[in-house]
């Protein structure tokens, strides 16, 4: 009788442990993330995982620029200074729907990482073409990065979205003289569309820096 053959497992290594690490937080979210289960399921002790990465702390500051490192911005370098714009906003947006149980981690994260300056660093590269000066180039950059942020987190903690069946029976039923504009609104409320809201917002944005 043949012994059934072992599959070996690849070597331990940074790398490897963070994609643990990802996919840890992708199923269970950050809170639930144990260095002693990582360890589990990784077949190692935890202190090996602490030769690689030092604490619970340092997995996390990595992941987040895993994660980071994840966004194409290749779009972004090129073309028209609102499309470069359009095209960062779209990139972080991926991210978050890409990995919703880190992303809200990952935007309140402390530190800021040499992949967050790459993002801003297009972004004020865009704002310098379209002729803005410093001020306002560092003011829309924040402007712009909060917008495309706070919409996707907005986004994955279902606090915005298309009305469910018990949202749109409970519009039916708000008083008319005291919502007038919610119901003139409530067929366009019914059918939101995210990813055009998303890419409206940015156009508010853009043509709010090139008036007057």
């Amino acid at each position: 009788m043949r012994r059934a053959k072992h599959r070996e497992r690849p070597p331990l290594s940074r790398e490897l442990i963070l994609a643990a690490v990802l996919r840890a937080i992708d199923d269970e979210g950050v809170e639930a993330l144990s260095v002693r289960r990582l360890a589990g399921d990784l077949g190692v002790f935890p202190t090996a995982l602490y030769y690689y990465l030092p604490s619970k702390d340092a997995m996390l500051r990595g992941v987040v620029e895993l994660v980071l490192d994840e966004m194409d911005l290749s779009l972004a370098a090129h073309g028209d200074w609102r499309e470069r714009v359009r095209s960062l906003c779209h990139a972080l947006r991926r991210v978050g729907h890409a990995h919703p149980r880190l992303f809200p981690y990952l935007i309140a994260y402390p530190e800021i990482t040499l992949q967050e300056y790459r993002l801003y660093e297009g972004l004020y590269r865009a704002l310098e073409e379209a002729g803005l000066d410093a001020a306002r180039i560092v003011h829309a950059g924040n402007l712009i990065f909060a917008y495309a942020s706070g919409f996707t987190l907005a986004e994955v903690n279902a606090a915005i979205g298309p009305s469910t069946p018990a949202e749109i029976d409970e519009l039916g039923t708000l008083p008319v003289e005291e919502f007038p504009a919610t119901h003139r609104l409530a067929g366009r409320l019914r059918a939101l569309d995210l990813d055009h809201s998303f890419g409206a917002g940015i156009d508010t944005i853009i043509a709010g820096l090139t008036a007057g």
